[in-house]
């Protein structure tokens, strides 16, 4: 298992790493903190499956919590950079982070739950940082909607087709889902002609 170090801090400093920075951890072989596998993800790296374990782990193992206080921290850095760091002696003392590295190993996943609610969250995202106005400018090109067209009718729509052809979103990264319009306006034409 790697170790890292946060510049020159040591366990036994005791230097408050609330403000741990990503870019200032650095590997070494003697370092006091660990990564937690498969938890660190970015705007460009990294997937759903990272990010739901990043969050999954630190409400697993509260922060808030005296036994964990001081000892895991989300680090962030740039572009979007998160990961979880735990102190290395905290794992070696507590036998449940160890079995969720073991874990981790076998199926690198820890809630499935959370992940597929992080993905309809990013989907949703999604719908209102782009879909929706990239259909909207589609339907109007192909004249497929009038200029007093109804957001809601449209979004229902959009929703009843990619459910009804099983279309599906693509996470090609941790922060964004991506769906084929052009196949969502060519199902969109033929329902409209039946």
């Amino acid at each position: 298992m790697k170790q890292y170090r946060f510049e020159s801090w040591k366990e036994e400093d005791k230097k408050d790493l609330s403000s741990l920075s990503y870019g200032h951890i650095r590997e070494d072989k003697t370092g006091d903190l660990i990564f937690v596998p498969y938890t660190t993800y970015s705007d460009y790296s990294g997937s759903t499956v990272e990010r739901s374990n990043c969050r999954s782990f630190l409400e697993m193992f509260n922060q808030d919590e005296d036994q964990y206080s001081g000892k895991i921290w989300e680090v962030y850095g740039g572009y979007g950079t998160r990961g979880v760091v735990i102190l290395k002696s905290l794992f070696d003392e507590n036998e449940e982070i160890q079995e969720v590295f073991e874990n981790l190993d076998d199926y690198p996943l820890l809630d499935e739950d959370d992940w597929s609610t992080l993905e309809i969250e990013i989907q949703d995202e999604s719908w209102e940082d782009w879909i929706k106005f990239d259909l909207i400018r589609l339907l109007e090109k192909d004249n497929l909607i009038n200029e007093d067209y109804d957001e809601e009718k449209i979004q229902d729509q959009f929703y009843k087709i990619i459910n009804e052809k099983d279309l599906y979103f693509i996470h090609e990264d941790a922060v964004s889902a991506y769906i084929d319009l052009d196949e969502v306006i060519k199902y969109w034409s033929n329902e409209n002609e039946d």
